[in-house]
């Protein structure tokens, strides 16, 4: 990827957020110089079915070559693609040409996920060396390979949450990953992954606790406790609270999620070039919990797989 195609996927996720320009680096890919020494780096990257769909993307003449006959099929992509005649037809199912064709043959829903979590764990491994250069940084993953189209936005991000490692994501140290699909007769769509798996835990968790018998036990001035333990046994170790007279709130990454009384909010801080306001410490460790806070959160955390609830948080193509 080049960096006029980088740049594209960033105004795409970005839009106009940020009142300075964003400075072209290598590693991560791009600099936005906030307040005070903040700088937010991002990283943009692909996702590809596998090697042999990005060299057919990627790789110069290789796909020409093979419709021509000038290249053979490299040893590595034999039994992914093959080099055949198509008849094409037009909309009244009349024959109206015959052509050379690449056939691919696409990978199952599990192979597509699996192919993601590898690109996101690959990345997750540079994340530190981003952090020696940067305050933070965020990731854009881009679906050059369509792999997820779908007729609607809930299917795929079930398939999703309940597919894929979930800590490759949780205990990512990308302040967001963002995730670039397509959706059949729709825009380009992006997925703030780390919100949207947090949000899904905390209406599962919510949901659970205004269940007899699960949360029979739990007082209002105990269930904030209880939260952020179910919480920190789903994986959500970078997670920073809050605690005030008025209620509770937790920093992920680029995003506030507010509980105030009997109302939550969700605040986008992904284009505020600094970091959260102070009173956030980070999340307890488990050990720390007394035994009914933790027994509550493990029922939670245990009953949690079973339910297919999902609240993830979709955004249009200019960052919106």
């Amino acid at each position: 990827m080049n960096k006029d195609e980088e740049k594209e996927l960033f105004q795409m996720v970005y839009g106009g957020k940020f009142s300075v320009e964003p400075i072209a680096h290598e590693s991560p890919d791009f600099f936005i110089e906030g307040e005070k020494d903040f700088i937010l780096g991002v990283e943009v990257t692909e996702s590809f079915s596998n090697q042999t769909e990005a060299k057919l993307r990627k790789l110069d003449n290789y796909s020409d070559d093979l419709l021509d006959g000038r290249q053979n099929i490299h040893l590595k992509d034999k039994g992914s693609i093959s080099v055949d005649d198509i008849t094409l037809i037009d909309e009244n199912d009349e024959e109206i040409a015959t052509t050379k064709a690449i056939i691919h043959k696409l990978p199952t829903i599990r192979k597509r996920l699996e192919g993601l979590q590898e690109t996101i764990g690959l990345k997750n491994k540079k994340v530190k060396k981003y952090l020696s250069v940067c305050s933070e940084v965020d990731l854009i993953i881009k679906d050059s390979s369509n792999l997820f189209i779908m007729d609607d936005f809930d299917s795929f991000f079930k398939k999703l949450y309940f597919s894929i490692d979930l800590t490759v994501i949780k205990e990512s140290l990308f302040r967001e990953i963002f995730l670039l699909v397509s959706l059949k007769g729709k825009a380009e769509q992006i997925v703030p992954l780390k919100i949207s798996f947090l949000l899904s835990d905390l209406y599962a968790f919510d949901s659970l606790l205004s269940d007899d018998p699960v949360g029979s036990s739990c007082s209002e001035d105990h269930y904030s406790e209880v939260i952020q333990c179910a919480l920190s046994l789903s994986r959500h170790n970078n997670l920073k609270v809050k605690i005030s007279d008025i209620g509770y709130s937790f920093a992920n990454g680029g995003w506030e999620y507010l509980h105030e009384k009997d109302e939550t909010f969700l605040r986008d801080r992904t284009s505020v070039l600094e970091k959260p306001e102070e009173g956030y410490v980070p999340i307890e460790s488990i050990k720390n919990f007394d035994p009914l806070t933790f027994n509550i959160a493990k029922k939670l955390q245990e009953k949690r797989a079973s339910i297919h609830a999902v609240l993830p948080v979709c955004l249009n193509s200019n960052g919106d």
